[in-house]
């Protein structure tokens, strides 16, 4: 079961799932007894106060994103060795992405619908190799024609 914890250390497992409609994400919105947030020492640090200094809320709330355990999973993978290692060789793809949406029309795709865009994706792929290719096949005698 998913908690949380104020800072003066109680914790809840009362939520209820909301929406932001603004950029449409989902969380879970937990709930503090408002009881126990007016009695607490704390509550100046928790609750929100309006600009005359007056409590405007009963009880602190807070916002998790429904995925918040899919970042937990993630941040604690990117600190492994694993992790390190496959970022170093990152670069590699990654210029390969960038040359095809500079020089070969990826940027947009130019068909509507998911197999017209892979058969844009697969040209997009060939011609960038056949580009690869005659670069590394021409290279050497511009080599030696330049000696």
């Amino acid at each position: 079961m998913l908690s949380v914890t104020c800072p003066n250390g109680i914790t809840t497992e009362e939520y209820a799932i909301t929406k932001n409609k603004a950029n449409d994400t989902d969380f879970k919105t937990f709930k503090f007894d408002k009881v126990i947030c007016q009695q607490c020492p704390l509550k100046d640090q928790c609750l929100y106060q309006d600009k005359n200094g007056k409590v405007a809320s009963k009880g602190r709330r807070l916002d998790v994103p429904l995925r918040y355990d899919a970042w937990l999973n993630d941040m604690k993978r990117v600190e492994t060795q694993e992790f390190k290692e496959a970022s170093n060789k990152r670069y590699k793809v990654e210029r390969r992405f960038a040359t095809m949406v500079r020089n070969h029309g990826l940027r947009r795709c130019r068909y509507v619908g998911l197999e017209r865009a892979k058969i844009h994706i697969a040209m997009a792929n060939m011609a960038c190799n056949i580009v690869r290719m005659v670069n590394l096949l021409c290279q050497p005698s511009l080599a030696v024609a330049r000696n």
